[in-house]
């Protein structure tokens, strides 16, 4: 695998891995969304922010779900998100989700489908510090992040998915020497020509989650677990 630089996300978050991730994986967002307004408690008069919100189907679904005050930002894909989200008029910034998002604003914010973890431990505890500080008082911060007590416990360095007849996806695995870093080579097979997408992942134990949350200033934590995945949710 080669190496793969800190600022991976810049250019790995192509038209290639948005044929794999929003296209070829066939994702029910509707039915995600309901779970989320369940666990959350989210109400629909929420002022609500989707950080890294990709192609903006997790707002479109909440949308649909009679949700008014949403918006997005998102460093990569906010064209792609405006325009999939366009019947709906919903506000969406190209921006990188370390800048500040202003004080006091938002009732909830969610970082969907492992959207944290892309930059060094300093960088990612002042994503949660921006947060923080944009939600209200008693505001919420839902973060759905890949597990890493699951990754080790079950880890895998390679599979291959047959995505369509003519479409394979390989993705390959390695681990930092810390194990606290998932260094991972995705392959995409299309038509006798192969794309290949670098990614880096801080994986985050439950506690390390937690005490990240409590640092920052929230007081209370809920945590499900769910497959591969874990759900937190940070109330100030």
């Amino acid at each position: 695998m080669k190496n793969i630089k800190n600022d991976w996300w810049k250019t790995s978050f192509d038209n290639n891995f948005y044929k794999i991730y929003y296209h070829h994986l066939k994702r029910n967002f509707f039915a995600y969304i309901d779970k989320l307004i369940k666990f959350a408690n989210l109400k629909k008069e929420k002022v609500i922010l989707d950080i890294a919100c990709g192609s903006g189907e997790h707002l479109a679904a909440l949308k649909r779900k009679g949700f008014n005050n949403i918006s997005g930002l998102d460093y990569s894909y906010a064209e792609i998100a405006r325009k999939n989200t366009k019947k709906y008029k919903i506000s969406i910034q190209k921006k990188d989700m370390r800048k500040k998002l202003g004080k006091n604003i938002y009732d909830f914010i969610m970082l969907n489908s492992t959207s944290f973890g892309y930059f060094n431990d300093k960088d990612n505890k002042n994503v949660l510090k921006n947060c923080y500080k944009a939600l209200k008082p008693k505001g919420k911060l839902f973060i759905d992040n890949l597990s890493r007590e699951f990754i080790l416990d079950n880890f895998c360095p390679k599979n291959w998915t047959k995505l369509q007849s003519n479409v394979l996806f390989l993705e390959e695995r390695k681990l930092s020497k810390n194990k606290k870093n998932l260094l991972s080579s995705w392959h995409l097979v299309e038509k006798n020509r192969v794309h290949i997408l670098l990614n880096k992942l801080r994986l985050y134990s439950v506690q390390e989650f937690k005490n990240l949350f409590y640092e920052v200033g929230f007081k209370k934590i809920k945590i499900k677990k769910i497959n591969t995945h874990n759900w937190f949710l940070a109330k100030k």
